[in-house]
């Protein structure tokens, strides 16, 4: 019902489910939202509804206060909204539920909502080279960015000239830089993550970067797999499947990037092994 709105780009959508919480549209197709497939009854504990409304009240904090909130829930998740909407400095509306939220009833007032408040809010367009379907991907894939290297970084790697071109028959998407033609990065669907390719990772603001990175024992690396040895640094939250930068001994420039085998506890405790897989290397 959403895309039928000509301005659908610049709406947030925020999902609320048991037991992750507030998630972000953008973030669905990342682990462990990607992952979750247990039916919720709607039962929500106390502990859960206090987690979800401090999650929420989190991210509509980094918004304008003039930016108007939606609520189209129903059952415990209104508390939820009731509760964080005493908190926020945003107005809330709501919609009126008739028998579940997917009834024609219930979208048809969401749909009147939307229409009322679409005006009270003008964001700037920061990505107007783009059509308004590639700027929704632009957005999903900023958060996605910021997601697994760190608060603030996806806005260094897509400055709005992008392109991404979705490959036919295959499960990736190419995000090309419109000015230079060259790929900055690669969109996994079945993963839900962006592996950089080297223009892309030296967009990247190391001092940004979180405890995503590992410095490497020298300038450049060799082979598809990085061991142990190789490492004088790294992240103290590490975890497998994350993705890294790596950098040089200097700690000046990024040299690579690859998805983690291991974690900071196993890397902490040990002298040898596996501990990066390489995807992107200078």
């Amino acid at each position: 019902m959403i895309r039928k709105f000509p301005k659908f780009q610049n709406f947030q959508e925020i999902i609320l489910t048991s037991p992750l919480g507030a998630i972000p549209r953008q973030l669905e197709n990342v682990y462990p939202v990607n992952s979750y497939d247990v039916s919720v009854t709607g039962e929500w504990d106390e502990e859960e509804l206090q987690i979800t409304s401090n999650m929420l009240i989190e991210i509509l904090l980094k918004y304008n206060k003039s930016i108007p909130v939606i609520c189209h829930l129903e059952g415990e998740y209104v508390k939820i909204a009731e509760n964080v909407n005493s908190k926020v400095p945003h107005n809330f509306s709501f919609s009126k539920i008739e028998s579940k939220v997917t009834s024609k009833a219930s979208l048809a007032s969401f749909e009147d909502l939307i229409n009322q408040h679409l005006n009270d809010f003008v964001p700037a367009d920061n990505l107007s080279q783009v059509n308004y379907l590639s700027k929704t991907w632009i957005r999903k894939f900023i958060k996605i960015l910021d997601y697994q290297f760190g608060i603030g970084t996806g806005r260094y790697v897509i400055n709005g000239e992008l392109k991404p071109i979705k490959i036919k028959s295959k499960s990736y998407i190419n995000l090309i830089d419109l000015k230079s033609q060259e790929i900055l990065g690669i969109f996994r669907f079945s993963l839900g993550q962006v592996f950089l390719k080297m223009k892309g990772l030296k967009r990247l603001p190391l001092l940004l970067i979180k405890s995503n990175i590992i410095v490497f024992n020298g300038q450049n690396i060799s082979g598809s797999t990085l061991f142990r040895p190789g490492i004088i640094e790294y992240g103290q939250d590490l975890i497998p499947n994350e993705h890294v930068v790596i950098v040089d001994i200097d700690k000046k420039s990024i040299i690579g990037a690859g998805t983690l085998l291991v974690g900071t506890n196993f890397i902490k405790n040990s002298k040898t092994g596996r501990i990066v897989e390489i995807y992107e290397k200078i």
